[in-house]
């Protein structure tokens, strides 16, 4: 499975728009023709990714929703909780050095 739904949305056009689009893309996005195929064929697991103004020109592009062109379902937490775990983190380590500590003296 492929990251974007890039592919889906070229298959989309006819033959004549196809082609003017891949002709025209590396102007519009400001990439090389091989940097959008290598975009396109971004693995659903690969680490690798788009640069996200990349992603919101292809959105409007191919006339997507914010969030459309995307084909895998992307987990996260709000900054508060990332803070609140952070701070938990830095704690135990925190009281596990001062554990260690006490232990040697």
């Amino acid at each position: 499975m492929l990251k974007y739904k890039i592919n889906e949305c070229l298959n989309k056009l006819t033959v004549c728009e196809y082609r003017m689009l891949i002709k025209a893309v590396p102007d519009y996005l400001g990439r090389s023709i091989n940097t959008f195929w290598n975009y396109v064929n971004i693995e659903a697991n690969s680490k690798i990714d788009i640069p996200h103004c990349t992603v919101i020109k292809l959105e409007i592009l191919f006339s997507l929703k914010p969030g459309e062109l995307i084909n895998i379902r992307v987990e996260g937490k709000p900054y508060t909780e990332v803070i609140k775990d952070s701070k938990r983190s830095y704690r135990n380590k925190w009281n596990h050095l001062r554990d260690l500590e006490d232990g040697d003296g």
